[in-house]
């Protein structure tokens, strides 16, 4: 008694719910329609009377093939997956997933699904070849209602109840329409015989405003009208190629009483019809719209509580002028929502080629090459509606070489045996373009370490306009008494102009002059004494200054008396501040720093 009393409300609520829809249309209050974009796959919404796109329904994780859709007598909307074989209930209004309501078995390739009269799901199973009843409020074990091949049932596709309480179900491999038992799913004849009026793969099938059946006929790409009593052939409704009708897959009659089909065969559009003559009145959703691709189910709900979408953001990406050793970053930021919680969904262009595996704000290094054109495109969202996208581009400039690795030879120079001064490259990684890689040494000198002058003859030029590579070693004859040195060694990879590989010409000197700077690197000597004459500066070299200190010359080795004086000068010369200055113009130690 509970289980019948709960039908009647059912039963009711149902009728009432498509009454106000039809009412509401009367008045000309809004409604919508809502499209299944098979190869999207997603669930978009219109507006029922202008057509306007207003926003797509969340995709379960993870997305499956959605082929069937009803609104139930509860004011949810159901959708059945093929594959998955699980049936969702989704918020009308919001467009979310609230629920998985069941997964498995008896569903066996769900196909099409209607409500019937008893508040009850039934659901065509396409490789079950059979009709599956299910309770969407109690959630109890679905139960074959239509048993496999009863009537010679094969590839049930669209099924709908007539105004006699009975079921009726479009057959795809005979090309017929059944009428079973409305109360125990018992066959009770072929309604319409196969290929009637050249009927051909029916799918949807509906009882129109006037009591007639109504057929979408797939393969011979036409509608057709049968009586809804007897099941006699009465016309071709909307012939081939009416309005540009190609491969219906889906129709319905609107609150308007109009009918709304949507046409495949790559046109991908919803085309609309006088309910009354079938005469073509409009393309009622033209093709992508919305990013409609195949229009496969169709359905007519109460309008949602209509709110603006996000506005569009500004996008900028960082860096500005990025190399193809940089990971880009996508800045998307401005949008204003009237509600729900903004968020923004990325795709990454290069070259004009989406880059697929790519959803978030961040595309790696790893994707990009000199000269490449990437653009962010950001589209924002408030989880129902999406607000008009924005993007912003970049030129992948030159990456320059890595800094190189270098010191300087000998250790502990001295000149005084006729040593000069080299760079030593110790080590290079290559460079990120492939480029060989070239270097410019730089030479400078200074008598205190704050004040440093270039020495053009053995030092380099930076591009552009010329390149010279420089001195890599200096000879002992540019040693001057109590200076510093230094030498500035810079990799380089040939590059100098940007636009070669199709960047702007605005920023290729800066850019060029950036990668420079960001791979010089320098290393200094001072001048210091070798006392004991072996080619390094270390504690030996104290122990000579203090025996040799105030001594005179007389008194000192050969060896050591040349490193204070010169040959002719009288040995009764005494080591002094003097001497210990000659000594110090003519010998080297490594100072280091970087």
């Amino acid at each position: 008694m509970i289980v019948e009393k709960k039908r009647s409300t059912f039963v009711i609520s149902f009728l009432i719910s498509a009454s106000l829809l039809l009412a509401e249309s009367a008045l000309g209050q809004s409604y919508d329609l809502l499209v299944y974009s098979h190869h999207t796959p997603r669930i978009l919404r219109y507006n029922g009377i202008t057509g306007e796109y207003l926003g797509g329904f969340e995709q379960p994780k993870p997305i499956w093939d959605y082929i069937g859709m009803a609104l139930g007598p509860d004011n949810f909307l159901y959708v059945t997956t093929a594959t998955a074989q699980k049936l969702y209930r989704f918020d009308v209004n919001s467009g979310n997933v609230l629920k998985t309501v069941y997964e498995g078995s008896p569903f066996d390739h769900p196909f099409r699904m209607n409500f019937g009269p008893d508040g009850l799901l039934y659901l065509s199973n396409r490789d079950g070849d059979n009709v599956v009843r299910y309770d969407v409020v109690a959630e109890s074990t679905p139960e074959v209602f239509v048993t496999a091949g009863s009537g010679g049932l094969d590839e049930p596709r669209g099924l709908t109840f007539g105004p006699d309480g009975n079921l009726y179900v479009a057959a795809r491999t005979h090309s017929n329409i059944l009428r079973f038992d409305g109360q125990t799913g018992d066959f009770i004849d072929e309604f319409v015989p196969s290929n009637s009026g050249g009927m051909a793969w029916p799918r949807a099938i509906e009882f129109g405003p006037d009591g007639n059946l109504y057929v979408c006929s797939y393969e011979s790409e036409a509608i057709l009208k049968f009586n809804g009593n007897t099941g006699e052939f009465i016309s071709e409704f909307v012939p081939k190629g009416e309005g540009g009708l190609k491969l219906p897959i889906w129709m319905i009659f609107g609150p308007d009483e109009n009918l709304y089909v949507a046409n495949g065969g790559n046109t991908d559009s919803v085309l609309r019809f006088d309910g009354q003559t079938g005469a073509f009145i409009d393309t009622f959703i033209p093709r992508g719209l919305g990013g409609l691709n195949e229009a496969a189910e169709l359905e007519f709900v109460p309008a949602a509580p209509r709110h603006d979408p996000p506005s569009r953001p500004d996008v900028s990406i960082l860096p500005e002028d990025p190399t193809s050793s940089d990971d880009l970053i996508c800045i998307a930021t401005g949008s204003m929502i009237a509600t729900g919680e903004l968020e923004y969904l990325y795709s990454w262009h290069i070259n004009g080629s989406l880059v697929f595996d790519v959803t978030g704000d961040i595309l790696s290094a790893a994707y990009t090459k000199r000269g490449d054109h990437v653009s962010c495109l950001v589209t924002p969202t408030d989880g129902v509606l999406t607000g008009p996208p924005a993007s912003s581009s970049v030129c992948i400039g030159n990456s320059p070489p890595p800094i190189p690795e270098f010191h300087l030879v000998p250790e502990h120079p001295s000149p005084s045996q006729g040593e000069g001064l080299a760079v030593w490259i110790d080590h290079q990684d290559p460079d990120p373009d492939g480029d060989p890689i070239l270097y410019v040494f730089e030479w400078f000198e200074s008598s205190d370490g704050e004040e440093w002058t270039r020495r053009p003859e053995v030092s380099g030029t930076l591009p552009p306009p010329v390149y010279s590579s420089g001195e890599p070693e200096i000879s002992s004859l540019y040693i001057q008494v109590g200076d510093l040195w230094r030498v500035e060694v810079t990799a380089w990879d040939g590059v100098a102009d940007e636009t070669s590989f199709g960047c702007s010409a605005d920023t290729s000197k800066e850019r060029l002059y950036k990668a420079l700077n960001m791979n010089k690197v320098a290393r200094e000597t001072e001048v210091m004494p070798d006392l004991d004459g072996d080619g390094r500066v270390e504690n030996s070299d104290l122990l000579v200054l203090k025996k040799a200190w105030k001594k005179p010359k007389s008194e000192l080795s050969t060896e050591i008396a040349d490193l204070f004086f010169e040959r002719e000068e009288d040995g009764s010369s005494s080591v002094g501040l003097e001497q210990l200055l000659n000594v110090a113009l003519r010998n080297w130690r490594q100072r280091g720093g970087q």
